[in-house]
């Protein structure tokens, strides 16, 4: 359970700091440093694989909704963005959450006697200042 947690930790590391050391080497135009972001010839394999694999989707789908094939260029964008997102996000939350704890996390057990009656909200009570 811990390796299933701290595998992507240690992915999202090991894409953000690198990435983040070659963009400053850039900047500040010295000897470049870090692994460059720019896919190379596997990450471009993948790539294309990916692109053919949802075009052939877009096309089998442009019978049923026509105007699918102008999602086809924003489509390819979306993982990509939703991978470079949670990678950073992962990177800056990870140290607080584990140096930082705050408190006992959420336990979440099942009710062995509660019955569906029991699972509806009860009314909403008044505000106070209606309460008199």
């Amino acid at each position: 359970m811990y390796r299933e947690a701290a595998l992507p930790i240690l992915w999202a590391y090991s894409f953000v700091l690198p990435t983040a050391a070659w963009l400053v080497t850039w900047l500040l135009g010295a000897p470049l440093l870090g692994t460059i972001p720019v896919p190379a010839l596997w990450g471009m394999l993948i790539a294309t694989i990916s692109l053919v694999q949802l075009w052939v989707g877009v096309w089998m789908d442009r019978r049923h909704d026509p105007s699918v094939t102008r999602y086809y260029a924003w489509a390819a964008w979306s993982p990509l963005i939703y991978w470079i997102q949670m990678a950073i996000i992962t990177a800056i939350s990870t140290p607080g959450g584990l140096l930082h704890p705050r408190g006992e996390g959420t336990r979440h057990t099942p009710r062995e006697a509660e019955t569906a009656a029991e699972r509806v909200p009860p009314a909403l009570a008044p505000p106070a200042a209606v309460r008199r």
